[in-house]
């Protein structure tokens, strides 16, 4: 058992700065429908454009001082020069200090939108765009609520594409973790399969930290403005925990993945096999046309 706990939520006594500072950026997130994303962490949250990071934005050690950090790619010469930028020793990323006063400036609507289409020229993953898709989709639901992605435990290695909440008849929330693919990937032969019941065991083994973790994550969620007014005010999360993987694409090369990996889901009833097929109904537009 893992004895570090995750915490995917903003610590209590800074909440109340994180509401205010980035109150604006929230609306941003909501205006856009949710392309853009806003995921909490213990020591910093993360603010993405279809799946791709803009900003891992930590808790500064001094008041109303933050730290982001931005891979180089994403980020203009002038950003870099108007808000000091530092080079991290990666040199793949690059540092900002951003007092909260000039959080406006840092991510303002020109700054965000030229990021976007940083994001679309060379880092474009159809997986991760799929991934985006089902959240932005599925936004507004009760019956499902994907509460996070790109899940890593502290001291365990491999990361969740997506965190779901699932009602059920009862009215509780259950953990389901949501492994995207491509119809073409080689994981469907198998290897998935191993990968989400490695997920779950990790949930289960320490399920009261992630249960408090998330029922505060949801909390905080609704309160900073990213779930709808009319939305439950909190969720109550029980075993057991589940998981479903989720294919796009491809069929004719899915087939005999997919056939391996029926054969091997029938070995365990807590793994859902859920694949989108994208055909046309032809039906719709003739009977439009003959109607």
């Amino acid at each position: 058992m893992n004895d570090k706990t995750i915490k995917r939520y903003v610590p209590e006594k800074l909440f109340d700065n994180i509401k205010e500072d980035f109150a604006f950026l929230v609306e941003e997130v909501v205006n856009s429908q949710f392309e853009y994303d806003f995921q909490l962490r213990a020591t910093s949250f993360n603010l993405y454009y279809k799946g791709n990071s803009l900003g891992k934005i930590s808790y500064g050690k001094r008041n109303s001082l933050y730290t982001i950090n931005v891979h180089t790619a994403f980020v203009t010469e002038k950003m870099r020069r108007q808000f000091g930028a530092k080079t991290r020793a990666s040199n793949d990323y690059l540092r900002f200090n951003i007092p909260a006063k000039q959080l406006r400036n840092f991510y303002s609507k020109s700054n965000l939108s030229i990021m976007s289409q940083k994001v679309k020229q060379v880092n474009y993953q159809e997986e991760i765009i799929f991934e985006q898709s089902l959240i932005t989709d599925n936004i507004h639901r009760e019956d499902i609520i994907i509460i996070d992605r790109q899940v890593r435990e502290p001291g365990v290695s491999g990361r969740m594409d997506l965190l779901a909440l699932i009602l059920n008849g009862q009215g509780i929330y259950q953990f389901c973790v949501l492994e995207v693919k491509l119809g073409n990937n080689r994981e469907l032969e198998g290897s998935v399969v191993d990968q989400i019941d490695r997920y779950i065991k990790q949930i289960n083994d320490n399920f009261k930290s992630y249960k408090a973790s998330y029922e505060v994550n949801y909390k905080q969620k609704r309160e900073l403005g990213l779930f709808k007014a009319s939305a439950t005010t909190s969720v109550t999360i029980s075993l057991p925990v589940c998981g479903a993987i989720v294919v796009i694409g491809y069929p004719g090369k899915a087939k005999e993945n997919i056939a391996a990996l029926k054969t091997k889901l029938q070995r365990t009833d807590n793994i859902t096999l859920i694949q989108f097929r994208n055909l046309l109904d032809v039906s719709k537009i003739l009977d439009k046309r003959q109607s």
